[in-house]
């Protein structure tokens, strides 16, 4: 699902340099309008504007080797969780780098807030251009009519600050509409006749979680986190009533966003972690526009009381965490290694005090959609897997579009929500129809599925296409070339070495109705999304996955995609699964508190996450009440549970995520005994999982 104005922070990353303090140096910079948005005007020097700049923090070493200790079931410090607030003073800058921006700042009318790694400032317009050198513009998102001020331009600081600086946030942003809630809601497909509707009752039954199950301990605490997207109140009590589950103890914190906004995201989230973790206080925090993942960690860190367990069903490509909101990334200096590397900083600090992050693993299988080049192979004999076309095979699946101008290259269906292929589509269509109708020989045609994504029909070889030149573009028939994109793409956050990936399965069922398997959620098996998973491209693996990485790769065998498709030195998710098929929810019928409200049935790894954060939440809640300190970072531990007591999981060994949510791939990972790229480590069996944990803590149950 596409959201229409979620927020994705695009930060800037300045080269380090230390000069005369006069001389100013280019931060930020904009000569383009992203797609979707137009320049109205310029701003007025009245209107007001908030940035944040972002400090390189101190003593980083020393966090990485303090949150190894207290996340390491090995590690005679485990569970000695630093209160967040000796997180911060661990790598709070100098006050001396303070000292230097507030001089700067005090020669500006500007209100500012210190906080351990950052500043955040609020002026006007008018001011805001004096100090970066720069004019800004009324920005018109042309969906929403969401109007916003940034520059046009180039932004300068002073470059004695530049030595200080990490990010700076709020001037520039421009934020499309890419970044994905990993849920699907099946407007226009059918629920299978013999799939089993899910609810709370069902998860439980399955999982072994006992129906009886409620937190009592007041530091139980739980967290959503969401962007731009907010809950019904009143869907989230008719949920409860009918599901007969106690009412929710929900504070919420952060911009009402109603009715500009979606809500199944968020009524999914806080509907499943309530309903998962009965009577558990819970938080849900509304990101608002211009806030991603940094902005989030930073001001859940800050949170009192700090809640042990979150659940993030956000994300996007992990190679676009800056590209995505502006056209012009790597001209400025950084890329999306730098931001990931700075926002990995802040996850660190989360897990260092305690928390337990959890993040849907995507949507879009291995090959992965929104942020994908679309250079994966169609896999033509699963032609269509949605249904609604005309034929069920193609010869030929796919066509690539080359501007001749420009060199800028579509493949054809399989990219269709890249940037490439955004780009030129649109004006590349008549070509298009024209190449089919030169292919008649070939039967070519361009079919539409249920969910009118479309779909390239061919009886020919692609080899044996007709090429066509016309109007500016070259098309021809689709051929796989290792260096014309990844075959994979990796999402973030749900790739970070310092959250737990949750990745997504489905209860398949007799003629009777009794769930008989659980294997991986793909659209092949009747889903209407496909478990995300695989390899990060740049982040390194942490060693508490080495083993199980290790032991796929070894025994996987010929389920393994080609050598050069990923890495296992890098990080390899998810860790975990969870049923993420045919969730039923209740949602608002006027986008408000308010019902009347309908239920519906959504798919989604972002139904995985939260169900399983609230058992977590379970976890967590046994241990505190036995005197113990809560599970904090989840990863050593897991991996450590599944090679010791291999019983705490239910071992997924059925599905592929070679596909996406409309497309299905050559290539992906296949589920096999044991962790593997698909379903992680597997899904949990609860009691077994609670008496490890409590054995692990020296608790007795």
């Amino acid at each position: 699902m596409k959201l229409s104005t979620v927020a994705l922070v695009f930060l800037g990353l300045v080269a380090l340099s230390v000069a005369i303090e006069t001389k100013e140096v280019a931060q930020r910079f904009r000569n383009q309008t992203p797609k979707g948005w137009r320049i109205v005007k310029r701003s007025a020097f009245s209107d007001n504007i908030s940035f944040s700049i972002y400090l390189k923090l101190n003593n980083l070493e020393l966090l990485h080797e303090t949150f190894e200790a207290v996340s390491n079931p090995k590690s005679p410090r485990w569970g000695q969780f630093l209160q967040p607030s000796e997180v911060e003073d661990m790598v709070r800058p100098a006050p001396e780098v303070f000292a230097a921006f507030e001089q700067w700042l005090s020669q500006y009318d500007v209100q500012y807030t210190l906080k351990a790694g950052s500043i955040k400032v609020d002026t006007t317009i008018e001011t805001a251009s004096k100090m970066f050198g720069v004019l800004f513009d009324q920005y018109e998102f042309v969906k929403t009519g969401k109007i916003v001020n940034r520059i046009t331009g180039t932004a300068s600081l002073p470059e004695n600050l530049h030595a200080y600086t990490w990010l700076v946030a709020g001037i520039s942003e421009l934020f499309r509409d890419d970044i994905k809630a990993f849920y699907h809601n099946p407007k226009t497909s059918e629920v299978g006749a013999t799939d089993t509707v899910i609810t709370p009752a069902v998860l439980k039954s399955y999982y072994g979680i006992p129906s009886t199950a409620t937190v009592t301990n007041k530091n139980s605490y739980q967290a959503i986190a969401a962007f731009d997207d907010y809950f019904s109140t009143g869907a989230l009590q008719q949920f409860d009533s009918t599901e007969s589950v106690p009412a929710a103890n929900v504070t919420r914190q952060g911009p009402d966003c109603f009715p500009y906004c979606d809500q199944y995201e968020s009524d999914l989230d806080i509907q499943y972690v309530t309903a998962i973790a009965e009577k558990a206080k819970t938080l849900f925090l509304a990101n608002g526009y211009g806030n991603w993942i940094l902005q989030f960690a930073e001001e859940a860190l800050a949170l009192n009381p700090f809640p042990l367990v979150w659940s993030i069903s956000y994300g996007y490509s992990e190679l676009d965490q800056c590209e995505i909101a502006a056209s012009t990334c790597r001209s400025l200096g950084y890329n999306s290694q730098q931001y990931i590397d700075a926002t990995n900083t802040y996850l660190q600090q989360l897990a260092t005090a305690g928390a337990s992050v959890m993040v849907a693993d995507g949507d879009d299988g291995a090959p992965n959609f929104g942020g994908a080049s679309g250079n994966c192979p169609i896999d033509d004999t699963n032609y269509c897997p949605l249904g609604g076309c005309t034929h069920t095979s193609t010869t030929c699946g796919g066509v690539t579009i080359k501007q001749t101008s420009s060199g800028t290259t579509c493949f054809y269906p399989m990219g269709i929500e890249s940037d490439a292929c955004n780009d030129i589509l649109h004006s590349a269509n008549s070509a298009l129809n024209s190449f089919v109708s030169n292919n008649k020989a070939c039967n070519a045609a361009i079919e539409k599925d249920k969910e009118k994504n479309p779909h390239f029909y061919s009886t020919c070889q692609c080899s044996a296409l007709k090429s066509l030149n016309s109007g500016g573009y070259q098309i021809t028939g689709y051929t796989y070339s290792q260096s014309a994109g990844a075959l994979f793409v990796a999402d973030y956050p749900t790739s970070s070495p310092y959250v737990t990936s949750v990745g997504a399965t489905q209860f398949l069922t007799d003629s009777s109705g009794n769930i008989n398997q659980e294997v991986v959620c793909s659209i092949l098996t009747g889903a209407i999304i496909t478990t995300g998973g695989g390899f990060s491209s740049f982040q390194t693996a942490e060693d508490y996955q080495t083993q199980a990485v290790m032991n796929w790769y070894n025994t996987a065998g010929s389920t393994l995609p080609p050598s050069y498709s990923f890495n296992t030195k890098f990080r390899a998710y998810p860790d975990v699964a969870f049923n993420g098929h045919n969730y039923l929810i209740y949602y608002s019928d006027s986008t408000s508190d308010n019902c009347p409200c309908s239920k519906t049935v959504v798919d989604g790894t972002s139904c995985a996450s939260p169900a399983f954060a609230g058992v977590v939440t379970l976890l967590n809640d046994n241990l505190l009440n036995a005197g113990k300190t809560p599970l904090g970072f989840l990863n050593y531990l897991l991996y450590q549970m599944a090679e010791e007591s291999p019983n705490t999981f239910n071992d997924i060994t059925s599905g592929n995520n070679f596909c996406n949510r409309a497309y299905c791939c050559t290539y992906g990972y296949t589920a096999v005994k044991g962790w593997d790229p698909a379903t992680g480590l597997g899904s949990p069996s609860y009691s077994n999982f609670l008496n490890y944990v409590l054995q692990a803590k020296g608790a007795s149950n």
